[in-house]
């Protein structure tokens, strides 16, 4: 819901936005929220934030000069509240703010050079998401895992959680070096930032826009046993009784002879790798309490 009311334009308005903003979100960040924020919610509603002192005045000082109503503040030592809104004769300068797209430039924080399994690649990347500054064991295990794969043409591969964008990228800049690199590349997550960095990575990579299909929210009849490949990187608080559904869905993604890999957390693996009951096992990696999976689609 939250996701969605501050990025689909269509979301129902809210009478009152609460956020305890971030510090290490950074300031053309915060200062995109504040200005965007009462295009979200009613006209007698409020946006109620929570800041750290240092940035306080940064915060009240957007929020004026954007020309919005501060309706309350309240500070002590360690942080201030400020309660703001856009007021009635803003309504239709609301509504066009709420159609405005935050560019990706707005988020980035750092950029750099990553490697996995020796392939070398660049990469922006935000606070918020995993794997900022360095990958991970369950990314280095996926890329083990799946490496040779890269190297083969394919018409479908899927990423379910892409996280910053760098399993995406690093099989399209391998493939590209190979010359195998015209696939569709499907990213899916219910979290719209993992979706926004991965596609602009894989963009600022070299791939086509007509070569990327983004889906919002995880929806496996977007590619019902299409998928020649699944990359999966599971979220780690998944209930019991999800898992089930999950596996069952993964299968319904899959075509024939598909690849499914996943990596996580070794106790988390072992629930999914249970569940997976219309997929084989082809190849198991551990590492400091991890565990990736490589996997291939039983006869459909």
């Amino acid at each position: 819901m939250f996701e969605k009311a501050l990025t689909d334009p269509k979301q129902e308005l809210v009478d009152l936005l609460v956020s305890n903003i971030p510090a290490k979100a950074g300031e053309s960040v915060i200062r995109s929220f504040l200005r965007l924020a009462p295009s979200r919610v009613t006209e007698e509603g409020r946006v109620a934030v929570v800041i750290v002192r240092p940035l306080a005045e940064m915060a009240i000082e957007e929020v004026r000069s954007c020309g919005y109503e501060i309706l309350f503040t309240e500070r002590n030592t360690d942080y201030q509240i400020i309660h703001f809104r856009a007021g009635k004769e803003r309504r239709e300068e609301m509504a066009k703010l709420r159609e405005e797209i935050i560019p990706f430039r707005t988020y980035c924080r750092h950029e750099g050079d990553f490697e996995l399994n020796n392939h070398k690649y660049r990469m922006q990347t935000v606070t918020g998401l995993p794997d900022f500054d360095q990958t991970g064991v369950a990314l280095k295990q996926l890329a083990s895992l799946t490496a040779s794969l890269s190297a083969k043409a394919v018409d479908k591969t899927v990423f379910i959680n892409p996280g910053q964008g760098h399993l995406p990228v690093f099989h399209f800049t391998y493939a590209t070096k190979e010359k195998k690199c015209g696939e569709s590349i499907v990213l899916t997550s219910p979290d719209r930032l993992e979706l926004l960095a991965s596609q602009a990575n894989l963009l600022n990579s070299g791939a086509a826009e007509d070569q990327l299909v983004i889906v919002p929210d995880f929806a496996p009849s977007t590619a019902d046993n299409t998928a020649d490949r699944i990359v999966f990187n599971p979220e780690t608080q998944v209930l019991p009784h999800e898992v089930g559904f999950l596996c069952d869905e993964l299968a319904r993604m899959a075509a024939p002879d598909c690849r499914l890999a996943l990596a996580g957390r070794s106790s988390d693996i072992t629930h999914y790798q249970n569940k997976l009951k219309k997929f084989s096992l082809v190849r198991s990696k551990k590492s400091r309490g991890h565990r990736g999976l490589l996997m291939k689609r039983s006869g459909i």
